[in-house]
């Protein structure tokens, strides 16, 4: 299995009906006031594809670290299954949303997704404070 797609977005869903995704407001950076100020809500987007020959089902794991590799809210895992038909490749779209999230630091923080333990993407993310 392997990481297609991953980002950031103010929103994203993924279609009833064929399973597209819809991203609105890509983003990399956010302002915050302070460091008491929370981020209302944000998602991470991902699609994930596998061969047809490949073992279907795979343990994800979604940590967001501050610039010290710390978690700065507590990791999302679980197992997702992909399910190749005859010989095509097989995807899916996963939607992470995250709400009220509290930054302790600002800089460098990074999404890291992980494929089975092995980091498959990092999803960069800049916090900066508005000096007013």
């Amino acid at each position: 299995m392997k990481v297609d797609l991953a980002l950031l977005a103010d929103y994203a869903e993924v279609t009833q009906r064929g399973g597209k995704l819809i991203v609105c407001g890509i983003f990399d950076r956010i302002s915050l006031g302070d460091l008491e100020a929370v981020h209302p809500h944000m998602a991470v987007a991902l699609k994930l594809s596998c061969d047809p020959d490949e073992a279907q089902g795979h343990h994800l794991s979604v940590r967001l670290v501050d610039p010290d590799g710390a978690d700065v809210v507590q990791p999302m895992e679980g197992d997702v299954e992909v399910k190749a038909e005859g010989d095509a490749n097989a995807s899916v779209n996963l939607i992470l949303d995250l709400n009220l999230v509290k930054f302790r630091a600002a800089g460098p923080h990074s999404f890291d997704v992980f494929l089975d333990g092995e980091l498959a993407m990092q999803v960069p993310l800049t916090v900066e404070l508005l000096h007013g």
